[in-house]
């Protein structure tokens, strides 16, 4: 067995960071801004300026870009939401700031969007293609990996979805944000926005957008042009993505919900991108199908998300992932009621948004918003505890998966993971010390 256990932790962002209608009108008397329209994510977003004598002709400069985010087709109306359509205001505009001006009407119109679907997309910092039957694939990374530059070479070949988020519905589809690209280019201080087809990008297809693929963006360094494309651990997959997606622990089972995509579109993938003018080669190799491993949520006995009752199915691959098995609960025990006073761990789980048992480990998303990737004794322990196991049965769960420690003594193994996964604050201790049987 095993003695020691591993902790990675990684840190969720509360957020990572179109057209108008008519071109931008002029105030109505009395009235204190020009206003126009953007589209993004099934929204639109209003658009506002200063009022004043250049603002109706430099907003629709302004605006001229995102005409190409407009849904049409099987699109138009896909995610519509009720309530109060979302607004960013520009303040008054210069003709020599308009770059400026341009770079944060982007960054305002994302951001005004996310908190908009916060709470109940997944929503994904990603660019996007999709082919003709409207198959999606997420291409995500932070800024600065080369997402727009990765997504300006693929959607050449398929359908442009978008450069900086894609949002993904409960049941599947993707809402386009084909928002202008942002573009370093020589000679300019700020990005410049972009249309799609100014780039060469091509449009829509006719289908409605539903997701397929996750992939996980990285640069190559080895210096080799080609690109290639990898499936990657499911744990591994899932730290990464909790730091790129906005807003996710403000969904109900946060980490099932990134499971239940993996799932359905055959694993997550890692796209290690060489010269820009060969990505179009990976494309094959991004739809082709994958396996997910294996899965289940693995929740604190009684206590599920923030004290609400869990649903009662865990998610999984397969009929043996265990979907009835949710909170490890079947034998009716609490978290802290054992055998006796002797036998009672000195830790709990500690509150979580949700958990996530893998073939390559376990991930915790602690209510700190950090995910914790558990291996080694981690995730025997983890199970156990939110199973509400005393020593002696933690002790026979540890053995009957790992084995017994090189030194026999598994009770002094169990409580120095025990407390390093304290440490870490996975689990809290609930007074007293450790146990430890004497030979």
């Amino acid at each position: 067995m095993p003695v020691a256990v591993g902790v990675r932790r990684q840190e969720a962002p509360g957020n990572v960071n179109q057209q108008m209608s008519g071109g931008a009108s002029a105030p109505a008397a009395g009235e204190e801004h020009t206003r126009g329209w953007v589209h993004a994510m099934g929204l639109r977003v209003e658009v506002r300026a200063a009022a004043g004598a250049e603002s109706p002709r430099l907003l629709s400069r302004l605006l001229e870009p995102w005409a190409e985010a407009e849904p049409v087709g099987a699109h138009a109306g896909q995610g519509a939401a009720s309530g109060a359509a979302p607004a960013v205001d520009l303040g008054m505009l210069a003709e020599t700031a308009l770059e400026a001006i341009a770079s944060t009407l982007s960054t305002k119109v994302t951001l005004a969007a996310l908190e908009t679907r916060c709470g109940s997309h997944l929503l994904f910092h990603a660019g996007g293609i999709a082919d003709d039957t409207g198959a999606v694939v997420a291409i995500i990374g932070p800024s600065g990996r080369g997402k727009t530059t990765t997504v300006r070479s693929l959607a050449r070949e398929r359908g442009y979805v978008s450069d900086e988020t894609v949002a993904i519905t409960e049941s599947g589809e993707v809402l386009p944000y084909r928002k202008p690209l942002s573009v370093i280019t020589d000679g300019h201080s700020h990005k410049l926005q972009i249309a799609p087809s100014q780039l060469g990008l091509r449009p829509l297809p006719a289908a409605r957008l539903h997701i397929a693929g996750l992939v996980l963006l990285d640069r190559r360094d080895d210096g080799r042009a080609e690109p290639s494309v990898t499936q990657v651990p499911l744990a591994e997959a899932l730290v990464e993505l909790v730091q790129q997606t906005s807003y996710l622990a403000e969904l109900p089972h946060p980490l099932r919900r990134i499971a239940e995509v993996a799932e359905a579109t055959g694993g997550v993938r890692r796209l290690l991108a060489g010269a820009p003018d060969m990505l179009s080669e990976a494309i094959p190799d991004l739809y082709a199908p994958g396996r997910c491993g294996s899965w289940r949520q693995v929740l604190p006995l009684g206590r599920g998300r923030r004290g609400a009752a869990r649903e009662a199915a865990a998610g999984g691959c397969g009929a043996a992932a265990g979907r009835e098995d949710a909170d490890l609960g079947a034998s009716g025990r609490s978290a802290v009621q054992t055998d006796g006073a002797a036998d009672r761990l000195p830790y709990a789980a500690a509150p979580v948004l949700d958990a996530i048992e893998c073939e390559d480990g376990t991930v915790v998303f602690t209510e700190d918003r950090q995910a914790q990737l558990l291996s080694g004794l981690g995730p025997v322990l983890w199970a156990g505890l939110c199973a509400g196991d005393g020593w002696k049965e933690l002790e026979e769960r540890v053995v009957g998966a790992l084995g017994a420690p090189p030194g026999g003594e598994v009770r002094e193994a169990l409580a120095a993971a025990c407390e390093a996964l304290a440490q870490a604050g996975v689990l809290v201790r609930t007074g007293g010390s450790p146990a430890v049987e004497e030979g």
